[in-house]
């Protein structure tokens, strides 16, 4: 099916065979994510071939600088229009929602949230409309 509306070889039309990617190793003992992260990355931009050798350096001051550009590439590769979708779960329509769905703006970062995505009561939410609301991320 992908094959046929994209006219492209995707991950669901590809027999898996086993691969090692070459890789630097961890020198601490937090910074696994950012491993996980960039072999997950290039796995994706080398596909089909995986089995590229991935320099990752492994100092602090190249773990903080990674993460500060993986921090960025997330936030500025947001697929969905900010306006029309929650920031949570960037539907338009958060899962089991009825007919009507009740959202709220935060003041600072204007972007939109379900009230239901946010766990909000509807005492709190009417509270929150009544004021400069600010998400979690900006409070």
């Amino acid at each position: 099916m992908r094959l046929a509306c994209h006219s492209k070889k995707d991950w669901a039309d590809v027999k898996w065979k086993g691969g090692l990617i070459k890789h630097s190793t961890q020198q601490d003992s937090f910074s696994c994510g950012v491993f996980v992260m960039q072999m997950a990355k290039a796995v994706v931009q080398n596909f089909p071939e995986i089995s590229k050798p991935l320099n990752i350096p492994p100092s602090l001051i190249h773990m903080e600088q990674i993460r500060k550009e993986m921090a960025e590439e997330i936030v500025t590769s947001s697929v969905f229009r900010k306006s029309h979708c929650c920031a949570l779960c960037a539907c338009t329509k958060p899962a089991g929602g009825g007919l009507t769905t009740d959202w709220i703006e935060c003041a600072l970062c204007k972007q939109w949230f379900h009230v239901v995505c946010l766990g909000m009561t509807a005492e709190v939410f009417e509270m929150a409309k009544q004021t400069q609301w600010a998400c979690y991320l900006c409070d």
